[in-house]
């Protein structure tokens, strides 16, 4: 509800929250992966996770400064 016009509002996404909304999964499947005993964890599988951490570190701090920091988070609900 806006508060100087009490009209509906939606929520804004940008398309880059979903890009690192598809990092987050694959770091859980990686995570899950580890758990379960499906895969003997090496070196290798150590860096790979580590890889996609900083990577999605990385992500997570370019967006905010090139995009969310001004993005407007709210918008007018429009109904279809």
């Amino acid at each position: 509800m806006c508060p100087a016009c009490q009209g509906a509002l939606a929520t804004n996404i940008h398309w880059s929250e979903g890009v690192l909304g598809c990092a987050a999964a694959l770091l859980a499947f990686l995570l899950q992966q580890l758990l379960s005993g499906a895969v003997q964890p090496g070196s290798g599988f150590f860096m790979l996770m580590g890889a996609v951490m900083a990577a999605m570190v990385a992500l997570a701090v370019f967006f905010h400064f090139r995009y969310w920091r001004h993005w407007q988070r709210y918008k007018p609900y429009v109904s279809p």
